[in-house]
């Protein structure tokens, strides 16, 4: 759970006011003053400093990390931005955006960014995935890669929805994060007398258990989720006599960790091994300094119980969808929207892009968030554990409400979608579901929900959205307005009584977008 209301305090402390941001370390990428800026001065980031590059024709994976990423960055501040997420033929000239991340390698640009940037791509195998950072002489950026899909999709998940821990989070100030390892660097080597320039976090490679070939049942016990394999800095020096004192430093303590000893010194649980390149001008020493021991792991297995699908459940309708009765909670009950109970769930296949700016319209409204917001439709084990759900386009739980006869969409014309509420979809929480007659008609729906949802067209106070129509009709009916009005009211009322149930629900919560 990430909470805004805490990261506004340490921002009030941390910001600065900048219309620009290099981004030099993997530590910076939520930072403020870097990733994160402070325009007007008054202490609170107000803007994101990043882009987030997709293919021209991004998978469902990409898709769900870029909106995920957004989401993120846009949670950490006060003004959200909509155009974070870009296809690489949108963007005119790459060389001159803000602290560009790549998801995934596939951009011929990025070859140029790898060549003079000092950016080295591992071979990375399919449980493997890397996020690495390039710096050429007008743009540093991030790079995130993988061996297969689903490594990319944990890789960009441990790191960006993580950030700013390894893995395990246990609080910024007990917590091992990356700002801290720097600051433990430099701290070790203080204690040796050797002063430094400065400590940059460069490369992390994570590593994931390999579940394809194995029984279901076994599936349900994992001693492992996963962890940073390797993580690579560079440490620079202001001369090379501090260098050399700096790798015997280094080999010592290595040396020490071999025999069980210094424990408390550059050894994290979350992290495999430190791999750390010593600086001095063109001289660059490596050091290497396995984790002490072996991460923590439970004595009994933990088994992954299907949730309960009782309790109250959300009922909603589309005026209630951005309240608690909605996609939102308040976890201590103080009025105030702390939680974001809701999963974007998209199809396997198939381009979804309005989902990115869906994602961050989601976190506008509420103080805390957990991450993942985006989910793959295969990645739900449990559906009866869904609490408003938010099904976009032709997924296999769209499908599957098809099927027992709770969702049927109606006849669409080209370039048209539909949203609609499913009351009781899996449990007894609705859920909202998100249609197109073909790609064009979803992707203006969705950005109709990103963009103007509840309100009709502009968003913004005073106009005019969903609420006055219903409070409109709910006049119209009590016949408020006139004779006339009234006489329509009682003919309109018998034929509303003589609806079927199920009817007069999609009268309520349908909304045809042309």
């Amino acid at each position: 759970m990430v909470k805004r209301v805490l990261f506004l305090g340490l921002f009030a402390l941390l910001s600065e006011a900048s219309s620009a941001a290099d981004m030099g370390s993997l530590s910076q990428v939520f930072m403020p003053g870097k990733g994160l800026l402070d325009t007007d001065g008054d202490g609170l980031p107000d803007r994101a400093a990043l882009t987030i590059i997709v293919p021209d024709n991004p998978g469902p994976v990409e898709l769900a990390l870029a909106a995920d990423i957004a989401a993120r960055a846009n949670f950490e501040c006060l003004a959200q931005s909509f155009a974070m997420v870009k296809r690489v033929s949108e963007v005119a000239d790459l060389e001159r955006l803000e602290n560009p991340i790549f998801i995934g390698t596939n951009f011929r640009w990025l070859k140029t960014a790898v060549k003079e940037g000092g950016l080295a791509l591992p071979d990375l195998a399919p449980t493997q995935g890397w996020v690495g950072l390039f710096a050429t002489k007008i743009q540093s950026g991030l790079v995130l890669a993988a061996g297969s899909e689903d490594a990319l999709l944990q890789a960009g998940r441990a790191f960006f929805l993580r950030w700013p821990y390894f893995w395990d989070i246990w609080g910024r100030e007990e917590g091992a994060t990356f700002e801290r390892l720097e600051k433990d660097v430099a701290g070790f080597l203080d204690g040796e007398g050797i002063p430094l320039r400065r400590t940059i976090v460069r490369s992390v490679l994570y590593d994931f258990p390999d579940f394809k070939n194995v029984p279901r049942a076994l599936k349900k016990i994992s001693f492992s989720a996963g962890e940073i394999h390797e993580l690579g800095l560079d440490v620079h020096f202001i001369d090379e006599d501090d260098l050399r004192s700096a790798v015997r430093s280094f080999e010592s303590l290595r040396l020490a960790h071999s025999r069980g000893q210094r424990s408390d010194i550059l050894s994290y649980a979350g992290c495999g091994r430190l791999t750390v390149d010593l600086k001095f001008g063109r001289t660059t020493v490596r050091s290497v300094l396995p984790r002490l021991g072996r991460p923590k792991r439970m004595m009994t297995p933990s088994f992954k119980d299907a949730p309960r699908g009782g309790g109250a459940g959300k009922d909603f309708d589309l005026l209630g969808l951005l309240t608690t009765k909605g996609v939102y909670g308040d976890l201590d009950r103080d009025g105030i929207v702390d939680a974001v109970d809701s999963r974007i769930i998209i199809p396997r296949t198939g381009l979804v892009r309005g989902v990115t700016a869906l994602a961050s319209k989601i976190v506008l409204h509420t103080a805390g968030a957990s991450f993942p917001i985006v989910t793959l439709d295969r990645e739900v084990e449990f559906p009866k554990g869904l609490l408003a759900p938010i099904l976009i386009g032709p997924n296999s739980l769209t499908q599957e409400l098809q099927r027992l006869g709770k969702l049927v969409l109606p006849p669409l014309e080209n370039a048209f979608g539909v949203v609609r509420v499913v009351p009781r979809a899996f449990n007894k929480s609705s859920a909202l579901v998100v249609a197109g007659a073909d790609p064009a008609g979803l992707e203006k729906t969705l950005t109709y929900l990103s963009r103007n949802f509840p309100y009709f067209e502009g968003y913004g106070d005073g106009r005019l959205q969903l609420r006055d129509a219903s409070e409109a009709l709910e006049r119209f009916l009590k016949g408020e307005n006139g004779a006339a009005e009234a006489y329509f009211a009682v003919e309109f009322r018998k034929l509303v009584d003589g609806l079927k149930d199920r009817d007069l629900e999609n009268l309520k919560v349908e909304c045809l977008i042309p």
